[in-house]
C-alpha cells in the first residue's frame, strides 16, 4: 500500500460561530490542526486569538478531584452540560471525603499505637501489679525491657550482688523479657550494669492502666471498635463514590470537550468578523466534511492537494497498509516515520523481513510453534510484535521444508538443501540474495527521488542511477569473471565504472547546477576534491561491506543446524531422559536464536537497506480528537 493521500482544508466563517462549528464539524473527525498563521502569510487584519480558555479552571478542578479520589478519569462522548453549581459541589464533596479520610487516618494511627503497646504488654501479662503503681514507686526505680538468653545467663551469676530485683517475664525468639526494681540511690549503677548486658529498655505508654492483662483487654477492645469505625467509614465512602463517580465522569467529559474545542484557537486565526482554520485530513474525510458543511451557509470550506502548496508545508504522514503488513509498521517507526512525499517502506520491510528470518530460522516444527503462539497472542492481546512472530514463524516453517529440518531432525524430511552439507552453496545464495536486496533499495531510492523531485539524488547519488549502473556493472563483471573468466575492455570499463564514479564524485555541484543555483561550484576546490575523494572511497567500501553483510543469512542457517546437532548429542547422552532434553533444547534454541535472528534481520534492514533510500523524517498524523481519548 502507500501513505494515505492528504488534503489541506481551509475553513472560514463568522467568528461568533467558531466554537459551534469546531465542536460540530471538526472535533470528532480524523483531522490534524495546522497553524493557520503558517499557512496564510499576507492576509490583512488576520491575527491570533488572545482570550483565555474559560473552561480551564473547571477542567483542572475535575482532574484534581479525580486525582484526589485516586481514579482514572474516563471520557464519555455526548456528556451534557451540568445543571448544578459544579465548583461548589466539588468543594463540598472534597470537604466531606477529607473529613472521613482524616477520621480513618486518626483511627489507623491510634490502632497502630495500640498494637505496639499490646505487643509490649504481652510480655508483662503474668505480672500481677497495676502499671500505674509500678510507674509511681516512691523509693524504687522500675525498668521494663528485654535481653538475650546469653546476657540473662550472665545476669543470674551475679544478680545477688546487685541492689536490684529482676522479675522474669515471657521468652520469645532468643530474648528474655522482664523488669527490674532498684532503689533510687543505686539506679545509676544498676542501669550501667544492665547497659553492659545490652538490656533493651521498652517504655510503656501511660495510656495503659491497671494490671497488664486488664490493660491488654482494654486496648484490644478499643482496637476492635476502631476497626469497626474504619470499616463503616470505608463502606460509606464506597457507597458515596458509587453515586458520585458517574456524575463526576459526565462533568469531566463535558468540560474536557469544551476545553479542547476552545484550545483549537491556539492554531486558528481571525479578523474582526471571521475566523480561519486550517487542518489536514484524508481525502475521504475531507469529502465528508465538505458534504456536512453544505448545511452551514455562513461557513466556507476549501480543500487543497499538497502538490498545490509550497514545499515547506509538508503534510503529516498516515500509513495505510494491508492488515498482514500493519504489525511491521512498528519497525519502520523505530527507524523513523516516512516523509509524506516518499514511499512507505512498510510493505518492502515486511516481505524482506519475513524472507530473511525464514532463511536464517528454517525449521518446520519450531517455525510452526512460533506461528501458532504468535497468532494466539496477536488475536488475544493485539500485540504487534506477536503478529510479526506469527508471520516469520510461517516463513521459518516453509524454509524448514527447504532445509528438511523438523525440530532439528533432518532425517524425516527430504529437503532441497541441507545447511551443514552445502555450506558454500548456502553462503553464495545468501550473498546473491544480498545483491538483489541492495538493487531493490537503490530502485526504491530512485522512486523516492522521482516522487520528491530531487533530480540530483535521482541521477548522481551513489544510490541513484549512477550508483545503480556502477553496482550492476561490478556484479556483472565479477560473475562473468568467476564463471567464464572473461575480461572487460578498457573503453567499456571507463564507461561502466569511470563515468558513474565521476558523477558520484561531483554529485553536490551537479545537483546544485540542476537546481539552478548561482553558486553551484565549490569555493574551495582543493578541499572539495580531498573531501570527496575520501567520501568516494568510503562509498566503494560500503558497496562491498553491505553486500558481504548478507552472508550472515547463510551463517545463521548454519548456526541453527549446528545448535540442533548439539541438542541431539545431549539427547543421546541423556538416555531415558532424552525426550525431556529434546523438548527443553528446542525451547532454548527457539528462544535464544529466535531473538538473535530477529535482531540480525532488523540490522540488515536498517543498516544495509534503509540507509540507501529511506529518510524517515516525516511527522505523524495525530487526529485532534485523540486528545479526548487520553
Amino acid at each position: 500500500m502507500a501513505i494515505q493521500k492528504m488534503k489541506l482544508i481551509h475553513m472560514m466563517g463568522p467568528v461568533e460561530q467558531f466554537d459551534n462549528v469546531m465542536e460540530q464539524y471538526v472535533m470528532d473527525r480524523d483531522v490534524q490542526m495546522e497553524d493557520a498563521m503558517k499557512v496564510t502569510h499576507n492576509i490583512k487584519g488576520l491575527q491570533r486569538f488572545a482570550e483565555m480558555n474559560p473552561y480551564g479552571d473547571m477542567f483542572k478542578a475535575l482532574k484534581d478531584i479525580c486525582q484526589f479520589l485516586e481514579v482514572e478519569p474516563q471520557y464519555m462522548p455526548g456528556a451534557e452540560k451540568p445543571e448544578e453549581d459544579v465548583k461548589a459541589y466539588l468543594e463540598q464533596l472534597r470537604g466531606d471525603i477529607t473529613e472521613k479520610m482524616e477520621q480513618v487516618k486518626d483511627w489507623t494511627k491510634r490502632s497502630a499505637e495500640n498494637k505496639i503497646l499490646i505487643a509490649h504488654l504481652e510480655h508483662m501479662r503474668e505480672i500481677d501489679i497495676p502499671l500505674e503503681e509500678m510507674f509511681s514507686f516512691e523509693f524504687m526505680r522500675f525498668r521494663f525491657g528485654r535481653l538475650t538468653r546469653e546476657a540473662y545467663a550472665k545476669l543470674t551469676t551475679y544478680l545477688g550482688e546487685l541492689p536490684t530485683v529482676f522479675v522474669k517475664g515471657a521468652e520469645e525468639e532468643g530474648y528474655i523479657y522482664g523488669m527490674y526494681l532498684t532503689p533510687h540511690g543505686s539506679s545509676k549503677h544498676v542501669d550501667d550494669v544492665f547497659a553492659t548486658l545490652n538490656f533493651e529498655r521498652i517504655r510503656i505508654s501511660d495510656k495503659a492502666v491497671g494490671k497488664p492483662r486488664d490493660a491488654l483487654q482494654m486496648l484490644e477492645q478499643e482496637n476492635e471498635t476502631l476497626q469497626r469505625q474504619a470499616e463503616q467509614n470505608a463502606l460509606e465512602l464506597k457507597q458515596r463514590m458509587k453515586v458520585e463517580l458517574p456524575k463526576i465522569m459526565r462533568w469531566y467529559s463535558y468540560y474536557k470537550r469544551k476545553f479542547y474545542v476552545h484550545e483549537i484557537r491556539a492554531k486558528a486565526a481571525h479578523t474582526e468578523d471571521s475566523f480561519y482554520v486550517a487542518c489536514w485530513a484524508g481525502r475521504e474525510e475531507a469529502k465528508q466534511m465538505e458534504q456536512a458543511l453544505e448545511e452551514e451557509k455562513d461557513v466556507m470550506l476549501v480543500s487543497q492537494d499538497p502538490s498545490e502548496l509550497e514545499k515547506e508545508l509538508v503534510p503529516p504522514t498516515k500509513m495505510k497498509n494491508w492488515n498482514w503488513a500493519k504489525p511491521f509498521e512498528m519497525f519502520v517507526e523505530m527507524y523513523g516515520l516516512p516523509n509524506y512525499r516518499e514511499m512507505d517502506a512498510t510493505p518492502l520491510l515486511a516481505v524482506t523481513y519475513i524472507l530473511m528470518f525464514g532463511m536464517m530460522f528454517g525449521d518446520v516444527g519450531q517455525g510452526a510453534v512460533l506461528a501458532i503462539v504468535g497468532f494466539i497472542l496477536y488475536k488475544w492481546k493485539k500485540i504487534r510484535l506477536a503478529g510479526i512472530v506469527s508471520m516469520v514463524g510461517v516463513s521459518g516453517t516453509l524454509f524448514g521444508f527447504v532445509y528438511g529440518s523438523i525440530f532439528g531432525n533432518e532425517e524425516l524430511l527430504p529437503g532441497l538443501i541441507h545447511p551443514m552439507e552445502s555450506t558454500n552453496t548456502l553462503l553464495i545464495l545468501a550473498v546473491a540474495f544480498g545483491v538483489i536486496m541492495l538493487l531493490i533499495a537503490m530502485i526504491a531510492n530512485i522512486l523516492n527521488a522521482i516522487k520528491t523531485g530531487n533530480r540530483g539524488r535521482l541521477l548522481f547519488s551513489q544510490n541513484g542511477l549512477a550508483g545503480l549502473v556502477f553496482y550492476v556493472a561490478v556484479i556483472a563483471v565479477v560473475v562473468s569473471t568467476i564463471t567464464k573468466g572473461a575480461s572487460v575492455p578498457v573503453t567499456v570499463g571507463i564507461f561502466l565504472f569511470g563515468v558513474p564514479l565521476l558523477l558520484i564524485f561531483l554529485q553536490k555541484p551537479l545537483g546544485a547546477l540542476l537546481e539552478k543555483k548561482k553558486s553551484w561550484m565549490p569555493e574551495r576546490k582543493g578541499e572539495f576534491i580531498t573531501e570527496n575523494f575520501f567520501e568516494l572511497f568510503e562509498i566503494l567500501l560500503s558497496y562491498i561491506t553491505n553486500t558481504i553483510s548478507f552472508i550472515r543469512i547463510g551463517a545463521f542457517a548454519l548456526v541453527h543446524a549446528g545448535m540442533m546437532m548439539v541438542v541431539y548429542s545431549f539427547v543421546e547422552m541423556a538416555g531415558a531422559g532424552g525426550p525431556v532434553v529434546l523438548v527443553f533444547g528446542n525451547l532454548f534454541v527457539m528462544g535464544m536464536e529466535g531473538f538473535i535472528v530477529c535482531i540480525q534481520t532488523l540490522r540488515l534492514e536498517f543498516y544495509e537497506m534503509f540507509g540507501r533510500f529511506f529518510d524517515g523524517d516525516g511527522k505523524p498524523f495525530v487526529p485532534y480528537k485523540t486528545i479526548l481519548e487520553k
